[in-house]
């Protein structure tokens, strides 16, 4: 059974998971060599708090949400082992019980690697069962790889008048 825990903080064990996940998930191209690059990244990360999924004990997924340009925005990973069972939905239900919108960026482009060398597959199908909308006229490139924005927005359950 998955357990949802929210901090603020990491320990040493849950940054080493994170830089696993990370290069088991994403693109070699944004892959970091160290758990101490992965440990900047997060630290240059504004208001960042993190939502965790545990199964026994052992860290399966993760959330990060932080602040940038007044927005929300969220960075999510679920082990190899964990993707496809749930993790990923608990970790994004318990964000939108928190907040009033995600934002995020993906690859849409399956045409990359990850860090085992096999091929990178896309999250669209995921993020769109979600109730994420893409943002096709938003996109960045950074290190040669080119990201879509994607967006959630809390539907309010006042009526308007």
């Amino acid at each position: 059974m998955i357990k949802i825990a929210q901090s603020n903080t990491l320990v040493e064990s849950e940054l080493q998971s994170i830089h696993a996940m990370w290069n088991s998930a994403f693109p070699l191209e944004i892959a970091y060599e160290t758990v101490n690059e992965t440990e900047l990244f997060l630290a240059g990360l504004s208001k960042l708090r993190h939502i965790k999924a545990f199964e026994s004990e052992q860290m399966i997924g993760w959330m990060g949400i932080f602040e940038r340009h007044g927005e929300c925005w969220f960075i999510i990973l679920a082990s190899t082992a964990h993707q496809r069972q749930g993790t990923g939905t608990a970790l994004i239900a318990k964000a939108k019980e928190d907040e009033e919108e995600l934002n995020g960026w993906i690859v849409l482009s399956e045409e990359h690697k990850i860090s085992s060398g096999a091929d990178y597959r896309s999250p669209a199908g995921f993020y769109e069962k979600q109730g994420f909308t893409l943002n096709e006229n938003r996109s960045m490139t950074a290190r040669g790889l080119e990201s879509h924005h994607i967006q959630w927005k809390k539907v309010s359950s006042k009526s308007q008048s």
